[in-house]
């Protein structure tokens, strides 16, 4: 505000607001602007207060200790207030005094800057070589590291590796295992097999065995009798045959199928026309239900399937009691159609239901024989309707008897 009202050569106003600020300030605490105000406050009243100034002045400089910028000051006042009471030689003095103090200050300000510049220097050179010191030990340890992840990373891939090799040593292992026991296996259903077709054999050749040596003997008193006897064993030997033929091909992939796009309702229309005089010749009731759509078409074997569907057709005649009934479902869902063959009592328990499926298995063995089975039959049935892509399964049927379903896809 001095300094404001000052330009405004309102030196009352300026002189008061200074000399207000001179008793706020500590000359001690607070050099720099001491020293500025203390000029603000000389210039507002000299050379009126002339005398005051210089003794204020002399007194600083006196000081064995003062701030410099201070004495500084000092000089500058003690020159203006001897100029504004005309004693140039004094004023000049103090101005050289001030001038030589300024001198000294700038030469001593620019030692100071030149040992502030080399220390500012040796600094950097410092710096630069802590920095280089520090790249180094940095490349050191990215070397060790990297020498420490290629360490890691080959015991990573020794490890992988042998973990690898022992795990194809143990999987080979349990592999030969597998294929040995599946060889033991294959084996003793291969005896049981070739076991069980002899004892099959044996049976029907003895009886015929028997019946040609009565009648070269003349034991018989019905020769036309005896004759229809070995003509249903030779039938036998022929269906057994047949049957043992055609699972060796399915077994060896070489029974082949003739494929036929045709009408799915069309198609299974025939096949079931096909059992139903069979069934009821047998004194049996036959039941059928179709529901497939009208333009659906598969990919089939027919002459094939019709020979699931008498083996079928022929096992629940053979194992119906009379008066007794069949029943055929045949619908489609899914993409697919499924046929369910159900007939009436007396079925096969529950520890025979899971082995049907077996080559020479029958429920009853003498009841089969006298019908002329061959106890192949299901397992024909199987191969042919996986062999069409489907499935086939058995279960109790509702009627008291068996269920058999046959599914087969349809694409």
């Amino acid at each position: 505000m001095a300094e404001v009202k000052l330009k405004a050569n309102e030196k009352a106003k300026a002189k008061e607001y200074v000399e207000q600020a001179l008793e706020l300030i500590d000359p001690v605490q607070s050099k720099v602007l001491y020293q500025e105000t203390m000029t603000t406050y000389a210039q507002i009243v000299l050379p009126e207060r002339a005398d005051f100034f210089i003794q204020s002045m002399e007194q600083i400089i006196a000081q064995d200790e003062v701030y410099l910028g201070l004495k500084e000051t000092a000089l500058r006042v003690l020159k203006d207030a001897y100029s504004a009471k005309g004693d140039f030689e004094s004023a000049l003095n103090y101005h050289l005094q001030y001038a030589e103090s300024k001198v000294s200050q700038l030469k001593k300000e620019a030692s100071q800057k030149a040992l502030a510049y080399q220390m500012d220097t040796e600094y950097q050179k410092n710096q630069y070589e802590l920095q280089s010191l520090k790249t180094q030990r940095d490349v050191e340890l990215a070397e060790q590291r990297v020498e420490q992840i290629v360490t890691a990373a080959v015991v990573g891939v020794l490890v992988v590796l042998l973990s690898a090799f022992l795990l194809l040593a143990r999987n080979k292992r349990r592999s030969l295992e597998l294929e040995k026991q599946l060889l033991n296996k294959t084996l003793d259903l291969k005896q049981q097999l070739l076991a069980d077709i002899s004892h099959e054999l044996r049976t029907p050749l003895t009886v015929l065995k028997l019946h040609i040596e009565s009648l070269e003997h003349n034991l018989v008193e019905n020769p036309q009798q005896s004759y229809k006897v070995l003509n249903r064993r030779l039938d036998t030997l022929n269906t057994l045959i047949k049957d043992i033929y055609e699972l060796a091909q399915a077994d060896t992939g070489s029974l082949n199928l003739a494929l036929e796009r045709v009408n799915a309702k069309q198609a299974f229309i025939g096949l079931v026309e096909d059992i139903d005089d069979f069934v009821t010749d047998e004194g049996l009731e036959f039941n059928a239900h179709i529901e497939l759509p009208d333009e659906l078409e598969i990919d089939i074997d027919v002459t094939r399937f019709a020979q699931v569907f008498n083996n079928l057709a022929r096992n629940s005649v053979n194992y119906t009691d009379k008066p007794g009934e069949v029943c055929v479902d045949i619908s489609y869902q899914s993409q697919q159609i499924q046929c369910v063959i159900e007939d009436s009592s007396p079925g096969v328990g529950d520890e025979a239901l899971g082995r049907l499926f077996e080559r020479l298995f029958r429920c009853d063995k003498s009841r089969s024989r006298d019908l002329g089975g061959s106890g192949l039959g299901l397992s024909i049935c199987q191969k042919l309707v996986e062999l069409h892509g489907g499935s086939i399964a058995v279960a109790h049927s509702e009627l008291g008897g068996l269920k058999v379903s046959v599914i087969i896809p349809c694409e």
